[in-house]
């Protein structure tokens, strides 16, 4: 037994030996859990460069998106649109939320509401952000309801409890026109100060020109011996006195526009995004 034991050991070690020198012969990986994780996980892949060198060096150039408009609304956290069950981005989106109000009775009323600016805390619904989608889906709106309610004293309602307004988007329109009218009309010398007086990649020229159909179009434009690229936004909704009010109150104009920087007017661009998309 002792002989057939040390005889049993060697071959073992050598079998261990063998296989510690020789490389395995494994199949390449192919299960998207390991590579693709990004694209079912709903997860964005990160690319991490020690610098723009490195960068540069893998094939992947700077894309200049940082005062991209587009970019950044792409860039906002993904929600999933009640009408059509598809994630967006939620800067593109409607935000709808419950509110309490006032009863006579006992029971607690709640009331639809559509935000402009968006809250971050309790639980909302997003739908598109288009008066004339929603208008023609208007009788579906009991299934956009958040659910459950962000009002942390209604632990259960049903859906007559709550009050939706027969206006409540042309309600949200007027508000938002209202908001940013007052955001381009109160722009002053001390707003001037804090952007450059002159125009840059991917600024926006705001117009009023009633005779236009489209209302967003890309621009390149030579200034300074470089070509930018500009967002021209036509909004023809403005009232003639508005429009003079606008005009006067920002020092840099373009032609017959209105310019606003792309780096320093972020919300009011936004905003001008956000009733253009309304709108159409």
């Amino acid at each position: 037994m002792g002989h057939a034991g040390n005889a049993i050991k060697k071959l073992l070690d050598t079998r261990v030996t063998a296989l510690k020198h020789a490389p395995l012969d494994l199949p390449p990986i192919t299960s998207p859990l390991l590579i693709s994780f990004e694209r079912w996980s709903d997860k964005r892949k990160k690319l991490f460069f020690d610098d723009e060198e490195t960068m540069k060096s893998s094939n992947v150039h700077n894309l200049n998106l940082k005062d991209n408009l587009f970019a950044n609304l792409l860039s906002a956290p993904m929600r999933s649109e009640k009408l059509t069950r598809v994630k967006l981005p939620k800067d593109m989106l409607m935000q709808l939320n419950l509110e309490t109000t006032e009863s006579s009775s006992s029971k607690t009323r709640l009331r639809l509401n559509a935000t402009i600016n968006h809250k971050r805390r309790g639980r909302s619904s997003y739908v598109i952000n288009s008066c004339r989608i929603l208008d023609q889906n208007r009788k579906m709106v009991n299934s956009w309801l958040p659910m459950p309610p962000s009002i942390s004293s209604v632990q259960y309602f049903e859906i007559p409890d709550v009050e939706i307004p027969t206006d409540l988007f042309s309600k949200y329109g007027d508000d938002l026109f209202a908001i940013l009218l007052k955001s381009l009309e109160k722009r002053d010398s001390a707003h001037s100060t804090k952007t450059t007086n002159q125009i840059n990649d991917w600024d926006v020229i705001l117009t009023n020109d009633k005779e236009r159909n489209s209302m967003v179009a890309l621009m390149k434009v030579l200034i300074n011996g470089a070509d930018n690229t500009l967002i021209n936004f036509n909004l023809p909704s403005f009232a003639e006195n508005e429009w003079e009010e606008i005009r006067k109150v920002n020092n840099l104009l373009y032609e017959d526009g209105v310019v606003l920087k792309s780096n320093g007017d972020e919300n009011t661009i936004k905003l001008l995004y956000k009733y253009i998309m309304y709108s159409i």
